[in-house]
């Protein structure tokens, strides 16, 4: 039962980058059932999953044992109940209470809570190393096979905007480059963001293994990753392969020289100095150094102008001098918004549709008088603010500690910084419950790599610093603990860590 589990779980995993295209999740064929195909097919594999696993006695006798598994259950469906009795007395400014579902919340909560299950799980079924190595190797091969050879082909949906690239790779060299937005490519991929942290994780994988077999597949591999990193265009992606490259060289000299467990050898140095080389010489072509120039040329071309905000300011401080009522204030103010919001350098998504101008004025006014062109070309200062003024509204304390709904917030707007998104939607109390854990398992297993050495072997280190910079990139670009790609990936791993650092207990 032990490898039909082994075998169910390592093909649950390789088939996440199929369910992460853009077209199953989102409309039309997003809308035929309640619910997303990818979704329900992640749900029924991990209840299948967690059959097979407790279908075995000696998995039951040790679940019984883990009083604090069980204690985490228990207060896990109690702040369940809470949040959503508590989420349903809310008011708001908006018609339709930000379209807020309970049916779509209570599936949030288990969508949530399915990764977890894959991390306990995982952690028992000691796969072995050249398993992982086979997993991660066609795991970087789909993604960045995909991204790579739909950029080259010129048929990548965008990273940045709806549709599809306008250019491939070899147009960043060109004196007719085009615009970051028609440059930036995601493959077949759903969120940039998402995709940015998945590969973020898997290139400390991927370079691990190449360390450990150093052979031609391994680097290619590398090769493909770092490449399809530079395409998709983020910063997270962009830097995240220059970061992982300096990570390994320190790790790298401390397990041979300090720890002593592995043989120093030149030509992979050699090799990861060419990579890096290579890399930070394509990166000034690349569309995450083209969007800072863009951003840099449309502040230039309004200084001076009757667009430039000093200009408008001043227009808008006139303009509000003759209005006499309350509603001749509001009326000038939507129209003055509506006409001049491009000029502050706001997003057309966040004024019209996700905290509408229309419903409060004095909210974008304030925004945009009070606050820098800079902040504001920052989009997570927005989103923040926009979920500020939600919950200002609403008036209740309860908020923080429970959440005012996924369903909610995330008809605002994904804030693109999780674990401070969650304490939006789910409050700090869920935040901590579903989301705790994978920083928890995380300092557990750098004390006990610290602390033992026997546990200072290279994929350990692999396996930390994948996890942690996933949780990382989660916290500075957003958009990955809500996403079922990611957190199943950073689930797995994290629960493979665990089964290595800790084998005191065992399911078998």
């Amino acid at each position: 039962m032990q490898k039909k589990i082994q075998k169910f779980l390592f093909w649950f995993i390789l088939i996440q980058p199929f369910l992460d295209f853009y077209w199953l999740n989102t409309p039309p064929l997003s809308e035929i059932l309640p619910f997303s195909f990818p979704t329900i097919i992640r749900i029924i594999g991990i209840i299948f999953l967690a059959g097979m696993y407790l279908s075995k006695k000696q998995s039951w006798r040790l679940l019984k044992r883990q009083w604090w598994i069980i204690g985490y259950l228990i207060i896990l469906t109690l702040y369940c109940i809470c949040h959503l009795v508590h989420v349903a007395q809310f008011k708001s400014l908006s018609a339709t209470s930000y379209h807020y579902s309970l049916t779509a919340e209570i599936f949030y909560l288990v969508r949530m809570f399915l990764p977890l299950i894959v991390l306990y799980i995982t952690k028992y079924l000691k796969f072995s190393e050249q398993t992982i190595e086979h997993l991660v190797q066609i795991l970087v091969g789909t993604f960045s096979g995909i991204i790579v050879i739909t950029n080259l082909l010129v048929i990548s949906l965008r990273s940045y905007g709806d549709g599809r690239i306008g250019a491939n790779f070899f147009a960043w060299f060109t004196p007719h480059y085009l615009s970051y937005t028609l440059t930036a490519s995601k493959g077949f991929f759903y969120f940039a963001n998402t995709l940015s942290a998945i590969l973020f994780m898997l290139a400390a994988l991927m370079i691990y293994f190449f360390i450990k077999n150093f052979n031609w597949i391994n680097g290619i591999l590398v090769f493909l990753l770092g490449w399809s990193m530079l395409m998709l265009g983020t910063k997270t992606s962009t830097l995240g392969f220059i970061i992982v490259l300096a990570a390994w060289f320190i790790l790298y000299f401390i397990h041979a020289f300090i720890f002593k467990n592995i043989h120093f050898s030149w030509k992979i140095i050699t090799c990861l100095i060419a990579l890096g080389g290579i890399y930070l010489a394509i990166i000034p072509a690349s569309p995450m150094i083209a969007r800072q120039k863009a951003d840099a040329m449309m502040l230039e071309r309004e200084k001076g102008t009757k667009y430039s905000e000093p200009v408008l300011n001043k227009k808008l401080a006139t303009g509000l001098k003759k209005t006499k009522t309350k509603s001749e204030r509001e009326q000038y103010l939507k129209s003055f918004i509506k006409e001049n919001y491009r000029h502050y350098s706001l997003d057309e998504k966040f004024v019209k549709k996700s905290y509408s101008y229309k419903n409060d004025p004095e909210f974008w006014y304030s925004l945009m008088t009070g606050t820098s062109t800079l902040t504001r070309l920052n989009n997570r200062f927005t989103e923040q603010a926009m979920l500020n003024q939600v919950v200002k509204y609403n008036n209740n304390s309860g908020d923080r500690w429970l959440g005012i709904s996924y369903a909610r917030t995330s008809n605002i707007f994904n804030l693109e910084r999780d674990f401070i998104y969650q304490s939006y939607s789910l409050g700090w109390i869920g935040a901590i419950l579903f989301l705790g854990i994978y920083i928890i398992s995380e300092i557990y297993a750098l004390i006990a790599w610290v602390n033992n050495k026997n546990n200072h072997k290279l994929l350990n280190s692999a396996l930390l610093l994948a996890n942690g910079i996933c949780l990382v990139a989660a916290f500075y670009s957003g958009n990955v603990m809500d996403f079922l790609t990611a957190t199943i990936l950073l689930g797995f791993f994290t629960g493979y860590m665990l089964s290595l650092i800790t084998k005191k207990e065992s399911a078998d």
